[in-house]
């Protein structure tokens, strides 16, 4: 991958978000490095396709005024080793029909869960 092709991509995916709404669209987000959400008096939200590259990506949500702090509606997807980590006092939500293939860890936990079993299945 070329230096302006990472470069395109840090653009695309602030790694910082505060107040934020990110829309994928058809297209399809890739995580290559944390993610983090910083406190807020709404919560950032994340729609669409999320990848996680086979890679584990770690969502800091810190804890601010709504609740959750994140709201993933996004699918997210990827192939092993791709662990989602959710790290940070604040509440992540995910409710997307996802996909990956790796664990979620909670390295600090306020989960929300919105479906039944919103995380990858296990084989």
């Amino acid at each position: 991958m070329s230096g302006q092709s990472k470069q395109r991509r840090r653009r695309l995916w602030p790694d910082h978000v505060q107040r934020g709404h990110i829309e994928t669209g058809v297209g399809v987000l890739t995580c290559l490095q944390p993610i983090t959400v910083n406190p807020a008096s709404v919560s950032a939200v994340m729609n669409g396709r999320v990848n996680l590259a086979g890679t584990p990506v770690a969502f800091n949500v810190q804890d601010g005024a709504p609740n959750p702090d994140l709201l993933v509606s996004a699918i997210i997807s990827g192939g092993a080793p791709s662990h989602l980590i959710k790290t940070g006092a604040g509440t992540l939500n995910l409710s997307g029909a996802n996909t990956y293939s790796g664990v979620t860890y909670l390295d600090q936990a306020r989960w929300w869960p919105v479906r039944p079993r919103p995380w990858a299945r296990r084989r």
